[in-house]
């Protein structure tokens, strides 16, 4: 019986664990970019950062959560979110002017300064984009009244079935050992 708990309690710990990185590696219903162009205009460097918003940590790698493109001359930089994601708000912290476009995503006037950058929230949630046009102050919100829900790809009733699972694995185990057991003491 002492082989059949430490079965299940590793089994038990194995699961949880297991819940927990699924919930680490799940896409969240909204995160945030933050994209800082350096050397002005016609300077194509950058460093950009996908983070959580409703937890401390980065997504990683940055790359699959954060498009950015220039124009040619390069006095215009693009920034959009990945793939399914619609951009929620943005703000500027140096003051750049910006967009938002449903389709590009927001496009940022680079200035010719030594830094230039721009946060952006993405959002699964469905975005109005009627309120957002070309502006020049540094923070657009769009007028989406949706509530954005959680969508944690952690199923809790699978946990549960797998965790009855083993428990009733293990229980017909130890039956056959019992049986097992017995027979070798009738010889």
């Amino acid at each position: 019986m002492k082989n059949f708990l430490a079965i299940v309690t590793l089994l038990l710990i194995s699961v949880f664990s297991y819940a927990g990185q699924a919930k680490a590696l799940a896409d969240p219903p909204r995160y945030g970019i933050d994209v800082i162009q350096v050397g002005g205009i016609g300077s194509y460097t950058l460093t950009k950062d996908a983070f959580y918003l409703e937890e401390r940590g980065y997504l990683n790698p940055p790359e699959n959560y954060v498009q950015t493109q220039f124009n040619t001359p390069g006095d215009l930089m693009w920034v959009s979110c990945k793939g399914g994601y619609n951009v929620e708000s943005a703000t500027s912290t140096t003051d750049n002017e910006f967009t938002i476009d449903p389709i590009n995503g927001v496009g940022v006037t680079i200035e010719d300064k030594l830094k230039n950058s721009i946060t952006v929230i993405c959002t699964t949630a469905p975005v109005n984009y009627a309120s957002s046009s070309p502006v020049t102050n540094n923070v657009v919100n769009s007028a989406s009244s949706s509530p954005v829900t959680n969508n944690m790809r952690t199923n809790w009733l699978e946990i549960l079935g797998i965790i009855i699972f083993i428990i009733i694995l293990g229980s017909f185990w130890e039956n056959l050992k019992r049986k097992k057991t017995i027979k070798n003491s009738l010889k």
